[in-house]
């Protein structure tokens, strides 16, 4: 049987040795052998260091060898190794490379400046070393770029670099990039791995193991499970990511998001977002009709200032989400919430005509829902019809007071002031009254009200409720945002003497000897006709005595009558000692 505990090592281990191999797949890379078809080891000592003369060159490793080979082409790989150490490399056009490797002993610096740097397959391996990227267009490659050591940055927001491999910075190598990082794999799935990264607010501040991502473009068109960008670290800042084809898979190494800028998924089934981690967003977020951003787990945070949220691609969802948005959310299209939803303090999350469905979840609203002409659906009402401590209650008397109870957190609406719904109460075949409930405060999302029952005649809508028969009462709640109804039943049980008093007017009465007719006269005195001896004496009459039905009492109430009822015994057995006292 595996154990939690077996599972976290068998993960350790894993991670591990995935480590170890790609530490050493790493160090094979980084040394050249025979395998590459050309290499090309820099000399330098030429035309201030300039990439494209041919004297800068050599064929042979080593120090002391000759230049004069050729320049790095595509088919080549250049190699920047130790005898170069402090020298500068500049591009000042456009080049092109098989692979480009800095050794671990390299001290130099490798500037690319206006130009453009294509790699081929090998792709690049840094172990020492600067690259430094300027005013150029673009850095390609094919390949991987792997860095174990080094540092590689560009300040400049309008660059992109693409990578069809995979991008990998680990040890003491620090990646600071402001373009766009674009993964355009179109074979097999990519892979983002890093110790760490942070938005840089200076360029040179460069911390080990702090790397800075800005903008992100996942195009990968490999289709089927081929398609990943496959992201492994702690956390992972930039300023903006978008999804043209491919899934984003934050999910399989359980990292966190953090962008400072939009979250964009095309109109395209391929293109995905995967997560079961926090994504806490400054911007604003937008899926095409068919694309899927799945959170599975974790906290979506809007905490912009105006931003637009819409999750309506097919088969979207978020986990919880929470509105801390400066000046409001807007939800721009139909969205589906598994778990919680939170608007915090002072904040505001408006649906205009779109629907939020949080059905089977929780709401905690402490700033303000604007439904417009949109809804909130959500299942989580409760409501009941109660005694005075608001316990539920199935038959209320003539004379007494009717309690209700809905709890419905998405009638919360105001979370800074208590809120107010309203609910109809009918008698069958008899009385129709509204009544209004207020939230026990300003945030609860449970409210609560009452009406007096009489035994009257009925008058609809005049704040009691009236019968001078039994019926049943039924209580009926219309939820104003997604216009679900739900409704609660209690007996009405009429109690005579409860209201106006009764009295016989008009008609004859038992106790009156007059006929009918003679309205609310007084009687006459009964005289009694003196039997005969054939004839039976007239039999007394026995008093009909009514069963008075007495009022239900709550807990506290008859708590309060026995404590009273000791006291009047005391007082009793009080007296009576003193009077045989007296004597």
């Amino acid at each position: 049987m595996e154990t939690r505990f077996s599972s976290r090592m068998s993960r350790v281990v894993t991670l591990n040795m995935r480590a170890l191999v790609g530490a050493l797949a790493i160090a094979s890379l980084l040394t050249p052998h025979a395998a590459f078809a050309a290499r090309r080891f820099w000399v330098g000592g030429y035309s201030g260091g300039e990439w494209h003369d041919t004297r800068n060159w050599s064929s042979l490793a080593g120090s002391g060898k000759a230049g004069g080979a050729s320049v790095p082409t595509i088919s080549d790989v250049a190699i920047l190794h130790t005898t170069n150490s402090g020298n500068t490399i500049r591009l000042g056009k456009d080049g092109a490379a098989g692979g480009l490797i800095l050794s671990t002993t390299f001290t130099g610096a490798l500037r690319i400046g206006t130009s453009s740097l294509i790699l081929g397959g090998t792709g690049a391996r840094i172990g020492s070393g600067y690259v430094i990227v300027g005013t150029g267009t673009v850095l390609a490659n094919s390949g991987s770029w792997t860095m174990t050591g080094g540092v590689f940055f560009n300040t400049l927001a309008g660059h992109k670099m693409s990578i069809s491999g995979s991008l990998i910075v680990m040890g003491r190598a620090r990646f600071r990039y402001s373009g766009t990082l674009i993964f355009n794999g179109g074979v097999a799935d990519q892979r983002l791995a890093f110790s760490g990264s942070h938005t840089a607010t200076r360029p040179d501040n460069m911390t080990v193991g702090k790397h800075s991502f800005s903008g992100i473009i996942l195009n990968n068109i490999a289709g089927t499970t081929s398609d990943d960008l496959i992201i492994s670290g702690s956390y992972l800042r930039a300023r903006t990511l978008t999804i043209t084809n491919g899934n984003f898979d934050l999910r399989s190494e359980d990292v966190p998001l953090a962008l400072s800028g939009t979250l964009t998924l095309a109109n395209d089934a391929d293109a995905t977002l995967e997560t079961d981690q926090n994504i806490t967003l400054s911007g604003s977020i937008s899926t095409g009709a068919s694309a899927r951003f799945t959170m599975s787990g974790g906290t979506l945070k809007l905490n912009g200032i105006s931003q637009n949220l819409d999750v309506a691609g097919d088969g979207s969802s978020m986990h919880t989400l929470e509105i801390d948005s400066n000046s409001g959310a807007y939800l721009t299209g139909l969205a589906l919430v598994t778990s919680t939803l939170t608007i915090n303090s002072s904040r505001i999350l408006a649906f205009a005509a779109n629907t939020l469905y949080l059905t089977g979840g929780t709401i905690t609203n402490n700033g303000t829902i604007r439904e417009n002409t949109g809804k909130l659906v959500h299942t989580g009402s409760n409501i009941f019809i109660t005694n005075s401590d608001y316990t539920e209650d199935h038959e209320v008397k003539t004379g007494e007071t009717m309690y209700f109870t809905v709890t419905d957190t998405d009638e919360n609406i105001n979370g800074a002031a208590a809120d107010t719904l309203a609910i109809d109460v009918t008698l069958t075949g008899g009385d129709t009254e509204d009544v209004t409930l207020t939230e026990t405060g300003n945030a609860t999302g449970i409210f609560r009200g009452s009406i007096s029952v009489t035994n009257d005649t009925a008058t609809n809508n005049d704040g009691t409720l009236q019968t001078t028969s039994d019926r049943t009462a039924t209580f009926t709640f219309t939820d104003a945002q997604d216009a679900k109804v739900i409704s609660d039943t209690a007996a009405v049980t009429v109690v005579a003497g409860t209201s106006s008093s009764n009295t016989n007017s008009g008609g004859g009465s038992s106790r009156s000897r007059g006929g009918g007719g003679g309205g609310g006269g007084k009687a006459g005195a009964a005289v009694l006709a003196k039997p005969t001896r054939n004839q039976a004496k007239p039999q007394r009459r026995v008093p009909v005595t009514r069963r008075i039905a007495k009022k239900k009492l709550s807990v506290a109430e008859r708590r309060a009558a026995r404590l009273q009822k000791l006291k009047d015994m005391k007082a009793r057995m009080d007296a009576r000692r003193a009077k045989r006292l007296g004597r």
